[in-house]
């Protein structure tokens, strides 16, 4: 009868620590819609935005509105902006992170269900 115990507690135990890491990931969902945009001087550059939120909302977040522009600076380089529209499903926020890896320029914010989160960088090139 000991031995019954021991092995179920040893596969109880098996059971939990493997659940647990997959369970930290259940929590947090993620999409990834670019944008791409052309700089005044013609170059096409690419964003990534990283939108994440509790997994229930996963249903919703493909269903976010994401753009940008891109403007000539002042002294030089590119202004970009995104516009983030989340749609009104839910209350809460939203994480998210704007980056282009050509140019190593990142932002991170976070927005709210319902609203338009604008995001600005700035690339060195024209």
């Amino acid at each position: 009868m000991k031995r019954l115990f021991a092995g179920l507690g040893a596969a109880w135990t098996a059971v939990l620590l493997t659940a647990s890491p997959a369970a930290a990931y259940d929590y947090i969902c993620d999409d990834e819609p670019p944008v791409h945009v052309t700089t005044p001087g013609g170059t096409e550059v690419t964003f990534n935005n990283f939108l994440s939120a509790p997994v229930s909302y996963r249903h919703v977040l493909h269903k976010a509105v994401v753009f940008g522009y891109a403007e000539a600076a002042e002294g030089g380089g590119t202004d970009v902006t995104i516009v983030i529209f989340l749609p009104r499903e839910h209350g809460g926020k939203v994480g998210i992170r704007s980056e282009s890896q050509r140019f190593e320029v990142s932002t991170s914010t976070v927005g709210q269900w319902g609203d338009a989160t604008v995001i600005h960088l700035h690339i060195p090139i024209e």
